[in-house]
C-alpha cells in the first residue's frame, strides 16, 4: 500500500464533466474536472482536493485502528433517558444496571 495517490479510472459524465478516481491507502476518492478540463471545486487548487481527500482518508483509518470499547449500558444514551423518565416519575435520579 502506497502513501501516493495512484489513478485508477478516469470517466466523463453527461454533462461532460471529466471525474478521475484516485486510490490512496486501500480506499477511493473523486476529483471532477469541468467540460473544459479545468479543476473549478471549493478549494483553489487541485493540490488543495487531493490533501482534503487524503487527509480524510488517514482520520478514517486512524479511527478504524483504535481499539473499541465494549458495549455498555451506563455509558449509553439509552441510560441517559431512562434515569431522565426515572426522575420525571420519581424524582429521584438514578442509572439502573442491566
Amino acid at each position: 500500500m502506497s502513501n501516493q495517490a495512484k489513478l485508477v479510472s478516469t470517466w466523463y459524465s453527461k454533462d461532460k464533466s471529466r471525474i478521475c478516481v484516485y486510490e490512496y491507502r486501500g480506499y477511493e476518492y473523486q476529483i471532477t474536472f469541468n467540460e473544459y478540463g479545468v479543476y473549478d471545486g471549493i478549494f483553489q487548487h487541485i493540490s488543495g482536493a487531493h490533501k482534503y481527500e487524503q487527509n480524510r482518508i488517514d482520520e478514517r483509518i486512524e479511527y478504524e485502528s483504535k481499539p473499541k470499547e465494549p458495549y455498555s449500558y451506563e455509558k449509553s444514551g439509552q441510560a441517559g433517558f431512562d434515569a431522565f423518565y426515572n426522575y420525571v416519575e420519581t424524582g429521584e435520579f438514578k442509572i439502573n444496571k442491566k
